[in-house]
């Protein structure tokens, strides 16, 4: 892989790693302790998606680089995309059925939705550590 193209994959996957604690270690819970209901709720509505999509715009840019720098790790390729841009996406895709729920007060189907999205979002932060040590290796 050219050197400039490593770099740009460190770049985005480090991009992408700081907004991932960053959102989930720093702001959310600052938002959620500080904000009195039904405020947080509102801003963390309005955040969580943006995030999301931050993420899943990064992870397009990040598969392209891949693509265009090891056309012949097809198949890493591809399974680095589904990650790095499936799991947000997906998140991204299961805010409104969690907000309903949380509306709802079905806390069952929040808690479920909820921890789908930490999965999904946890796996995408292993993703790219993964993919750093493989293009440092």
């Amino acid at each position: 892989m050219p050197r400039y193209r490593q770099n740009m994959n460190l770049l985005l996957g480090g991009v992408a790693i700081g907004i991932i604690i960053f959102q989930s270690a720093v702001i959310a819970p600052v938002i959620a302790k500080t904000l009195e209901p039904p405020f947080n709720g509102q801003v963390l509505r309005s955040l969580w998606p943006k995030f999301f999509l931050i993420l899943v715009g990064i992870g397009a840019v990040f598969t392209l680089t891949n693509f265009l720098s090891e056309p012949k790790q097809f198949f890493l390729n591809v399974l680095s995309g589904i990650f790095v841009v499936g799991c947000p996406l997906l998140a991204y895709l299961i805010i409104p059925a969690t907000n309903r729920a949380r509306d709802a007060g079905d806390d069952r189907s929040f808690n479920w939705l909820h921890r789908m999205s930490v999965i999904l979002t946890v796996l995408l932060l292993l993703s790219y550590i993964a993919a750093g040590v493989l293009t440092l290796s």
